[in-house]
């Protein structure tokens, strides 16, 4: 039987994606900024930060990014605007059960995993299973369990991802949703709260070779906004996404989510939050400064942030 890859593989699948980003960079005609590009967009060390909100707007209108300093503002769907983790392990767990399977055979590795693309979950069970039924088939099997799922639960966006996402568009800020999820129940989901007219692009696991850690996604995802990603700022949840939305040269929030079945290390984000309630309507007028956040200690330029 075939098992999740192990931890240490997945720390070799994401050297394998930083060899890879250069590549995927030049084809989708996008560039990486330099470390010192970073620098100097970020306006250099600490001493030299905006002192309040009025220096920030006025930085912000030196940059001519209608009033912002980021152009875009991308959203992971899953765990990050609205929590879909037991509509997703019940569509797995129904699969399971009509392929006469055991779904808590799996490892809890799978079962706790966040972030992976729904066909790459679709392959790991079939190749864990012996499954002769096509990934195409399972795949469209589960979507519909996951559909069904989804409109037969009260659903609940995540606390302050409404007012947050709606305030965005009087900042000048064109909206995206990025995830490794399917299009069409995003699509659906988005609608049911009133949201989807508000987001000019949905890129979801289908529009990508690689899944996140990869940064593919939100290469796509900038390109068809046709925004550059040092322009672009990005909301995560998870592990793997934050490292996507880094090499893909972004700014990045994380925001924690804190029924998630596994701890993410979300160490190599902009900064880290535990809910959108966090986020003021003045953030995206001024660079998030690059920060250092120790997962040991919870630190985070002298603040700190709750481990839930």
């Amino acid at each position: 039987m075939d098992e999740r890859p192990a931890e240490e593989n997945e720390a070799g699948d994401e050297d394998e994606a930083d060899g890879q980003a250069d590549e995927d960079q030049r084809a989708l005609g996008l560039f990486l900024p330099s470390a010192e590009a970073d620098d100097e967009g970020r306006g250099g060390d600490a001493d030299h930060r905006p002192a309040d909100g009025q220096h920030a707007q006025e930085d912000a209108l030196k940059l001519g990014v209608h009033g912002s300093v980021y152009r875009a503002a991308i959203f992971d769907f899953d765990e990050t605007m609205i929590d879909l983790e037991q509509q997703h392990h019940a569509a797995h767990r129904l699969l399971c059960q009509e392929m006469g399977s055991d779904y808590d055979a799996l490892p809890e590795s799978f079962r706790t995993a966040s972030g992976n693309r729904i066909i790459d979950d679709i392959r790991d069970m079939r190749a864990f299973f012996g499954w002769e039924t096509s990934e195409e088939e399972l795949f469209a099997r589960r979507h519909e369990h996951f559909l069904r799922e989804c409109r037969t639960a009260a659903l609940e966006l995540m606390p302050g991802v409404e007012r947050f996402v709606r305030a965005r568009p009087e900042q000048g800020v064109v909206l995206a949703v990025t995830s490794s999820a399917v299009g069409d129940a995003i699509e659906e989901i988005l609608r049911r709260f009133g949201l989807r007219d508000l987001f000019a692009v949905i890129v979801d696991g289908s529009e990508v070779t690689h899944g996140k850690p990869h940064p593919e996604a939100y290469l796509v995802t900038a390109r068809k906004l046709g925004v550059a990603p040092a322009e672009c700022i990005v909301f995560e949840d998870s592990h793997v996404g934050v490292a996507a939305a880094k090499r893909a040269g972004m700014t990045c929030i994380a925001v924690r989510n804190p029924r998630a079945l596994q701890w993410q290390d979300l160490s190599e984000a902009d900064r880290v939050v535990t809910s959108f309630e966090e986020l003021t309507d003045s953030l995206l007028l001024a660079p998030i400064w690059n920060a250092h956040c120790s997962p040991r200690s919870g630190e985070f330029q002298g603040e700190t942030f709750s481990r839930i």
